[in-house]
């Protein structure tokens, strides 16, 4: 199997097309397209389908790209190898606190453990963290955000799941802050509602889970967060088919650097491999 080929369907899954792929490497779009064919064909399956207008990867698409990370990855560490005293680089990642908690925090000894001389630092507020005034180099945020020159790409996406008394009568509603939550969201959730209730506000996932677990309010959490949750005696739990993307912002001045790519890299497996603590 044909490297180039690989690194075509590796170019396609993180610019989103055909022709953001050939501007990445250098390439025209009939040889994009030819060089995913070829791959296809070895494989004997497809690798992406158009989805909104949106290269989105196969179930073997999936396995492809997985092991072009690993590839990677293993070519990176190698590169490494009996270096040692190479010198310390500190990467700044801004996160809310539940998503560092379930997907970076179990993974992250693995990449410090591969590159050593990284520092990663993660700062557990997008709010607290400035692009603009260089404040961090790496964001994971829940909004697109409609300015600026940074580096964007949609890293995953979450469903919302409904959260409230099996059995009881939900004394209050847990709403967050406008920071995590859009009209949207904030339609859905009243659409579940029995009436009016006090509400709650809280500016983050993690306590609002602590506060629906004592099975008295009425709220939503991301799936992640939910799976200790599904079996429950006390609380019912409703998939709302409602999504909010994940967003991996990076500064454009690191665009081509290589231990920002490691992070980034290290990032976007945390999460393709949808496992959390």
């Amino acid at each position: 199997m044909n490297w180039d080929d690989l690194k075509v369907a590796s170019a396609i899954h993180q610019r989103g097309s055909y022709a953001k792929a050939a501007q990445q490497l250098g390439l025209n779009e009939t040889t994009i397209a030819r060089r995913l064919a070829r791959l296809e064909t070895e494989l004997g399956a497809k690798v992406f389908e158009s989805i909104d207008g949106e290269r989105t990867p196969t179930e073997a698409g999936r396995h492809v790209l997985e092991t072009v990370r690993r590839m990677k990855a293993e070519s990176a560490r190698l590169k490494h190898i009996g270096d040692k005293s190479r010198t310390i680089v500190r990467r700044r990642i801004a996160s809310v606190e539940a998503m560092a908690t379930h997907y970076l925090a179990p993974t992250l000894p693995s990449l410090i453990k591969d590159h050593p001389h990284l520092q990663v630092e993660i700062l557990l507020s997008t709010e607290l963290a400035s692009f603009s005034r260089w404040e961090t180099d790496i964001a994971l945020r829940l909004v697109r955000p409609d300015r600026g020159n940074a580096i964007m790409k949609k890293l995953s996406e979450f469903e919302w799941v409904l959260v409230k008394p099996r059995e009881l009568e939900p004394h209050f509603m847990c709403g967050y802050t406008s920071q995590h939550v859009q009209k949207r969201e904030r339609e859905v959730l009243r659409s579940h509602l029995p009436g009016v209730l006090p509400l709650t506000v809280v500016n983050g996932m993690s306590p609002m889970k602590r506060i629906l677990m004592s099975g008295q309010g009425v709220g939503f959490l991301p799936d992640f967060m939910c799976g200790d949750l599904w079996d429950s005696e006390t609380l019912s739990l409703t998939p709302l088919d409602l999504y909010r993307p994940v967003w991996l912002l990076v500064q454009e001045h690191l665009r081509n650097d290589p231990d920002t790519r490691l992070v980034t890299d290290w990032l976007e497996a945390s999460f393709a491999s949808g496992k959390s603590a």
